[in-house]
C-alpha cells in the first residue's frame, strides 16, 4: 500500500515532463496543463466544483473561474492579492481537486515562475532555443540577458560530454584565451576556496580537460581550467567542483550495475543434488 501511495506521488510529476517538458513548454503552459489534468483525475463537476470551492472554502470567485477556464493570466491577477495559500487551498481540498503532494509541489514550481516579474525572469537558465521552442520568439520582451551564462552554468551539466561542452563554451567567453595563457592564469589561487583541489596545472595537463575520457574529469584540471577563463567567485567554483564529483562517481557506479546483477545467486543447482 505504501509503495504504491509513493509510485503514486510521483505520477503527476512525470506525466507533466513527458508531455510539457521544460524545453519546449512555458511555465504558463505546464501550469494550465496541470490544472486539467487534476480536473480530469478528480472527475468533479464544474457546478459542483465551484459551489465547494466559494461556499465550503471560501476561495474568491476569480480564483476559481481562473481555474476552471485554465486562464492562467487571470490567474496571475487574482493571485497577487490571494497568493500561493488560496490556490494551494482550492487544489488540494479532498471535496474538490484533491492534490496530493507532488501535485502541490509541481504546482508551486510553475506558479512561482508565472508570478515572477519580468526582470527575475531574465536571471533563469534557459537558453535561448528552449525560449524559441516555448513560444517566445515573437515576443518583444527577453527572459535572458546573456544566454551563454546557461551554457556555461556548471549547475546544468550532468554528463562527462556536457561538462567538456560547458568548458568550451566558457573559453569562448572569456575571449577564448590559449591554454597557455589559461595555465598561466590558473596559478592565481582565489581566497575561501580549498588550496587542496586548487592547483596550478601546465597546458598539457589543461588541454586533457576539453575531452572526454573513461576515467572521468579531472577536478584539480578542470578547476584550473575554469580559474584560468576567469573564474574566481568560491560559490560558483564550488558549482564546477559538485559538477566534477557527481559525474565522476556516475562513471564509476555506472559499470558496477551489470556485475552486480550477474553476480546474484540464482539458488541452488538442481544437478549438483
Amino acid at each position: 500500500m505504501g509503495e504504491h501511495a509513493a509510485r503514486g506521488l510521483e505520477l503527476t510529476r512525470t506525466i507533466l515532463d513527458q508531455t510539457h517538458p521544460l524545453s519546449e513548454f512555458s511555465p504558463e503552459d505546464r501550469l494550465r496543463a496541470l490544472l486539467f489534468h487534476l480536473r480530469a483525475r478528480a472527475g468533479i463537476d464544474e457546478s459542483t466544483f465551484r459551489r465547494t470551492s466559494t461556499i465550503d472554502l471560501g476561495i474568491p470567485e476569480p480564483v476559481v473561474t481562473a481555474v476552471v477556464h485554465g486562464d492562467i493570466h487571470a490567474l496571475r491577477a487574482a493571485s497577487q492579492e490571494h497568493g500561493w495559500p488560496t490556490l494551494a487551498s482550492l487544489l488540494a481540498y479532498g471535496g474538490g481537486l484533491a492534490a496530493d503532494y507532488s501535485s502541490l509541489a509541481a504546482a508551486l514550481a510553475e506558479y512561482e515562475e508565472v508570478m515572477m516579474r519580468p526582470r527575475d525572469r531574465r536571471l533563469l537558465p534557459v537558453s535561448r532555443t528552449m525560449l524559441e521552442r516555448r513560444g517566445y520568439q515573437h515576443s518583444a520582451q527577453t527572459f535572458l540577458v546573456d544566454p551563454t551564462k546557461a551554457a556555461t552554468d556548471p549547475r546544468l551539466v550532468t554528463t562527462h560530454a556536457e561538462l567538456v561542452e560547458a568548458l568550451k563554451c566558457l573559453r569562448i567567453r572569456a575571449g577564448n584565451p590559449s591554454l597557455r595563457t589559461i595555465a598561466d592564469r590558473s596559478v592565481h589561487i582565489p581566497e575561501g576556496v580549498d588550496p587542496a583541489k586548487h592547483e596550478p596545472r601546465s597546458y598539457n595537463t589543461i588541454n586533457k580537460v576539453l575531452r572526454v575520457e573513461a576515467s572521468g574529469p579531472q577536478m584539480i584540471p578542470v578547476l584550473a581550467f575554469v580559474r584560468g577563463c576567469g573564474v574566481t567567485d568560491a560559490t560558483e567554483l564550488a558549482a564546477w567542483e559538485k559538477a566534477c564529483s557527481h559525474i565522476a562517481i556516475a562513471k564509476r557506479r555506472a559499470p558496477l550495475a551489470p556485475r552486480d546483477r550477474g553476480s546474484t545467486s540464482s539458488g541452488p543447482n538442481p544437478s549438483a543434488a
